[in-house]
C-alpha cells in the first residue's frame, strides 16, 4: 500500500502539523509515502525519503478566481501521481480539508479521480458550514442549487470514505445520510509542547517579563486571539479574580479580519487596568508554559480540541470553558475534565432580557442570512432553552458590546462581582494554588490517558485501518440522502455565539 497526503500548503498551521504527524506515524508502515501541496512548504520537516511535491493549481485560489478549473487540476494530479509511480490499485489519496472553499477546483477534481476508481479519504478538519460564510458562498456560486454542494462534498463510495476529528462531526455526516461504514473517527495525535523543567525560576522570569506578583496564580491562554477564542471572557476572569491571578493571552491573530476584535479587547483591558497581558513581552513560550499554574481556555468553538489535551502532558491542569460536543470524546477515553464549566453565568437583568434577545436575534439572523437561510424562530429563545434558565445568561452568548458592558461594570460594582461569583461557585477554586498542589494524581492520570489514547502509534492504527477499508473494493459514488442536514446541524441557534461573526 502507498499513501499520498494532499493539502493546499505546508505553511504554518494546524493542518500542516497534523499532516506531518501522519507522515511520521505511517513512515516505515506503508510501502511509500508522498506529500502533494500547492507550492508553499515553508514549515515542512519530514523524513528525507518522503517525496514532497508542489502541484500547480492545488494552492489557495487567488482573490480574482471566480470559476473552477477542475479538469485541469484533475489532469495535473493524474500526471503527478503517474510521474511518482503511484497507481490506482495500490494507492490511497488522503486529502485534508477538501470542502473548506479555499480552492474551488479541488472538490470537482477529486470527484473525477473518485469516478476513475482512486481510493480516497476525505479528511475534514473544518466545515465551511460552521460559520465560515464567505468560504461557503464561494463554493455555492459554482453549483446549480444549494443542495448540489453537499451532494458533491459529502458523496461517498466503497472506495471514498470520510474521516472526522470528533463524534460531533461524525454525527453531522451520519445525519446527512452518509453510510456509517464510510465515516471514520480520526482524532489528531498529541505531542507535548516544548517546555522548561524548572517551574520556580520560570515563574520569576514570567513575573519580571509580564509585570505581576509571582505569588499570584498565572493563567496562560496559549492561543491566537481570534474571535472564536472568546477573548472577552478572559477579561472577565481578570475582572473577577484579578486579586489572585494574572492572565495571559499569548498571541495576536494573523488574519486581518480578526485583528479589530483582538485590539478592542486590548484597549478595554488597558483602560480598566486589568491584570492581563497580551503577548509574552519577549518571554520564551516554553518558559511561559513552565511558569503557568494552570492553562486557561475560554473558546466557544473547536475542531479537534487539542487545547483540552496538551496541558496534561506538561502536568498543568486545565481550567475555563467546557465544550461538551468536543470534550465528550475525551471523557469517553477516561479523561477527567471536571475542572471545566460549560458556561459562565451572568445575571440576565444586568444586560436586560429584552436587550439580550434583540441583540442575539439580530446577530443570528445576520449570520443565517449569509448562508441564505433566515431563521424560522427566535434564536434567543432557542439559545435560552438550550441553557435551561431565564435568570442568568451565559457570558459567551452575549454580543461583544454587551460583554464589554459586563466587564466594565464588574470592575466598578462589587455587588455585581459578588453575584457573578455566587452564580459560578467553581470559579474561585481555579486560582487556588493549594488546589493546584493537590492535583498531582489527576495530572498524572490524565497525562497517561493522553499519551496512550492520542499517541502516534494509536494514530497509525487508525490510519491503516481506514486505508485498508477504502482500498478493498470499488463502487459508484452516491450523494448523501439528506444533504441539507449538514448546514442545519451547524446553523443551530443553540450553538451560535455572536462573538464568532461580530
Amino acid at each position: 500500500m502507498k499513501a499520498v497526503l494532499i493539502h493546499y500548503h505546508l505553511g504554518a498551521g494546524g493542518v500542516t502539523r497534523v499532516l506531518r504527524s501522519h507522515v511520521q506515524a505511517l513512515h516505515g508502515h506503508v510501502d511509500e509515502i508522498a506529500v502533494l501541496h500547492g507550492g508553499n512548504d515553508d514549515h515542512w520537516k519530514g523524513p528525507d525519503d518522503v517525496r514532497v511535491v508542489p502541484v500547480d493549481g492545488l494552492g489557495y485560489d487567488p482573490p480574482t478566481v471566480s470559476r473552477t478549473n477542475l479538469k485541469v487540476l484533475a489532469q495535473t494530479l493524474r500526471q503527478t501521481l503517474q510521474d511518482l509511480g503511484f497507481t490506482r490499485g495500490e494507492t490511497v489519496l488522503h486529502v485534508h480539508n477538501h470542502g473548506l472553499g479555499k480552492n474551488l477546483s479541488v472538490p470537482g477534481a477529486l470527484h473525477e479521480l473518485a469516478e476513475e476508481g482512486w481510493a480516497i479519504v476525505l479528511h475534514t478538519h473544518d466545515f465551511a458550514e460552521d460559520f465560515r460564510p464567505k468560504n461557503y458562498q464561494r463554493q455555492l456560486a459554482e453549483m446549480p442549487s444549494a443542495l448540489d454542494l453537499p451532494r458533491q462534498l459529502y458523496a461517498s463510495a466503497p472506495h471514498v470514505h470520510h474521516a472526522l476529528l470528533n463524534r460531533r462531526d461524525w454525527n453531522v455526516l451520519a445525519a446527512a445520510g452518509v453510510p456509517a461504514e464510510r465515516i471514520h473517527l480520526l482524532p489528531n495525535p498529541v505531542e507535548p509542547p516544548a517546555a522548561n523543567d524548572a517551574p520556580g525560576p520560570a515563574k520569576q522570569q514570567a513575573a519580571a517579563a509580564l509585570g505581576f506578583n509571582p505569588e499570584k496564580c498565572l493563567l496562560l491562554y496559549p492561543v491566537r486571539g481570534i474571535r472564536r477564542k472568546n477573548v472577552g471572557e478572559v477579561l472577565l476572569w481578570a475582572a473577577l479574580l484579578g486579586e489572585r491571578c494574572h492572565a495571559v493571552v499569548t498571541l495576536p491573530p494573523e488574519n486581518p479580519v480578526e485583528k479589530p476584535s483582538f485590539e478592542r479587547w486590548q484597549r478595554l483591558a488597558a483602560d480598566l487596568n486589568l491584570p492581563l497581558s497580551f503577548g509574552l513581552n519577549g518571554l520564551p513560550f516554553g518558559t511561559a508554559l513552565t511558569a503557568c499554574d494552570r492553562v486557561l481556555t475560554t473558546s466557544v468553538a473547536e475542531g479537534f480540541g487539542l487545547a483540552f489535551l496538551e496541558p496534561w502532558l506538561l502536568r498543568r491542569a486545565l481550567t475555563g470553558r467546557d465544550l461538551p460536543e468536543i470534550t465528550a470524546d475525551f471523557r469517553k477515553e477516561g479523561l477527567d475534565l471536571d475542572g471545566l464549566q460549560p458556561r459562565l453565568d451572568i445575571p440576565l437583568d444586568q444586560v436586560g432580557a429584552a436587550r439580550y434577545r434583540e441583540a442575539f436575534d439580530a446577530a443570528f439572523a445576520k449570520a443565517a442570512g449569509t448562508y441564505g437561510s433566515p431563521p424560522s424562530s427566535s434564536g434567543a429563545d432557542a439559545h435560552i432553552r438550550h441553557h435551561a434558565g431565564l435568570e442568568t445568561v451565559d457570558f459567551a452568548a452575549l454580543t461583544p458590546d454587551l460583554q464589554a458592558e459586563v466587564i466594565t461594570e464588574t470592575t466598578k460594582n462589587p455587588r455585581l462581582r459578588t453575584e457573578i461569583l455566587d452564580a459560578n461557585p467553581a470559579l474561585p477554586g481555579t486560582v487556588d494554588k493549594k488546589a493546584v498542589d493537590r492535583e498531582r494524581a489527576l495530572l498524572e492520570a490524565n497525562a497517561e490517558i493522553v499519551r496512550e489514547r492520542y499517541s502516534l502509534a494509536s494514530c497509525r492504527e487508525r490510519l491503516l485501518r481506514i486505508y485498508r477499508a477504502v482500498g478493498q473494493e470499488r463502487g459508484d459514488l452516491t450523494p448523501p440522502s439528506r444533504p441539507s442536514a449538514v448546514l442545519e446541524s451547524f446553523l443551530d441557534p443553540a450553538r451560535f455565539h455572536p462573538i464568532r461573526t461580530a
